[in-house]
């Protein structure tokens, strides 16, 4: 009988150390990108916000987007879903002062004549879990999917996604949505 169990146990262990589990650094930064347009999904746009009231976007009221998304390491002074507005690269440059990436290399004076970012900071349980820019609409809201696996690992990350707009757009104030997608 105690053998049995010392046998079941191990399959146990074994199962769970091979399930789920990606070979992952915390300490690694991993970027990527993606784009949007007012184009779309627009013209049915719906998902729920943490509220669970219903947001839709129209089809006049969506902005082109451009947005990467850089990993880092988890630090407790980090505020979940915090926006931050850059104007200039004397705004950008103090806030990615200790977290340096390649990511923001492209970004100078002559990008910031004709645009801006909105920088969305998040922090995930999981290593795992990523996310994707949706639709940035005229009066701020910002659709974000949280792309949740079935099994994640157990790291914690913390997450800066950047979005690029045109100064054309005036809005200054953004309010994000989050939304859960199980993958």
């Amino acid at each position: 009988m105690k053998s049995f169990f010392i046998v079941l146990l191990s399959i146990l262990f074994l199962v769970l150390l091979f399930n789920g589990c990606a070979a992952t650094n915390s300490s690694d930064r991993s970027t990527s990108t993606s784009s949007g347009t007012s184009t779309a999904n627009r013209d049915n746009l719906q998902a729920q916000n943490q509220d669970g009231q219903e947001n839709q976007g129209s089809q006049s009221d969506l902005i082109a987007f451009n947005a990467q998304y850089i990993r880092g390491s988890y630090s407790s002074s980090l505020n979940q879903g915090n926006t931050t507005v850059v104007t200039s690269m004397s705004e950008l440059n103090p806030y990615f002062r200790t977290n340096r990436t390649n990511a923001i290399e492209k970004y100078n004076d002559n990008f910031f004549a004709d645009n801006f970012l909105v920088i969305v900071s998040l922090i995930e349980t999981s290593g795992s879990i990523r996310h994707e820019v949706k639709s940035v609409s005229a009066n701020g809201d910002i659709l974000i999917n949280r792309l949740v696996p079935g099994i994640g690992t157990a790291d914690m990350a913390a997450w800066s996604i950047i979005i690029e707009l045109n100064k054309s757009f005036t809005t200054r104030q953004f309010k994000v949505s989050l939304v859960e997608v199980g993958y």
